[in-house]
């Protein structure tokens, strides 16, 4: 393995058969799994690490403001606070109240 695989996300003692194919994600990658599976558990969005199809599951958020979030997340880095999400175009106090108590941030 190199140095970036998540050595603790593979069972390294499960025996393989032939053909098998086994993914062996990144540190990084494992870490956006784990929060996406965290956000899950306690059913909330983390606006900070959802992509596109999670983003789309929040009340009031289609394709073009879900790309919106991610675009200036990219931008201006993570958000500090769940109210920040009004600073993306086209999301203000309405639909800021439809989001409250479905995301997070971490």
């Amino acid at each position: 393995m190199t140095d970036e695989a998540a050595q603790t996300a593979v069972n390294q003692a499960e025996l393989l058969t032939d053909g098998q194919m086994i993914e062996i994600p990144t540190k990084e990658e494992q870490q956006v799994r784990t929060a996406a599976e965290e956000a899950r558990l306690d059913g909330l969005v983390n606006i900070n690490t959802a992509g596109l199809e999670e983003l789309k599951t929040l009340p009031g958020i289609g394709d073009s403001k879900a790309r919106s979030i991610i675009a200036y997340r990219e931008k201006n880095g993570a958000f500090k606070a769940t109210t920040d999400i009004k600073n993306v175009d086209g999301i203000g106090d309405g639909i800021y109240a439809k989001l409250e108590g479905c995301m997070k941030v971490d």
